[in-house]
C-alpha cells in the first residue's frame, strides 16, 4: 500500500522565485541581443575589411600612377619646348587631382582605432 500524499505546503518564497525567474528571463532577452550585436558587428567587420582593401587596392594604383607621372617628367629633361611645359602642366594637374581623391577616400574610411568617447 502506498503511504498517503502529503499535503503541499505553501511557498513562501513565491515573491522570491518570481523575481528569480524575471532575472533570468532578462538575462535571456539581453543574452539574445547581445548576440545579435556580436552577429551584426561581425559582418560590419567583414564588409570594412573589404572596403579597406578596395581602398588601398585603389591606393597602390594611384601609387603606381604618380610614380609614372613623375618618371615621364624626369625624361621631360631642362630644356624643355612650349609642348613639354604644357604636358608637364597636364601632369602635374593630374598628380593634384590624383591627391585630392586619396584624400576623398581617406575621409571615408573611418579611422583604425575609434576614438575614446
Amino acid at each position: 500500500m502506498k503511504p498517503p500524499k502529503r499535503p503541499q505546503r505553501k511557498r513562501k518564497n513565491s515573491g522570491v522565485e518570481r523575481a528569480l525567474n524575471e532575472i533570468v528571463a532578462a538575462l535571456t532577452v539581453l543574452t539574445t541581443q547581445g548576440v545579435k550585436i556580436m552577429a551584426k558587428l561581425d559582418d560590419f567587420l567583414t564588409a570594412q575589411a573589404a572596403y579597406n582593401a578596395e581602398i588601398g587596392a585603389a591606393i597602390d594604383g594611384i601609387v603606381a600612377d604618380v610614380a609614372e607621372l613623375n618618371r615621364i617628367i624626369s625624361e621631360l629633361g631642362d630644356g624643355t619646348t612650349e609642348e613639354q611645359e604644357a604636358k608637364m602642366d597636364e601632369l602635374t594637374a593630374a598628380g593634384a587631382a590624383l591627391v585630392a581623391r586619396v584624400k576623398a577616400a581617406d575621409e571615408l574610411t573611418p579611422p583604425a582605432t575609434p576614438p575614446a568617447a
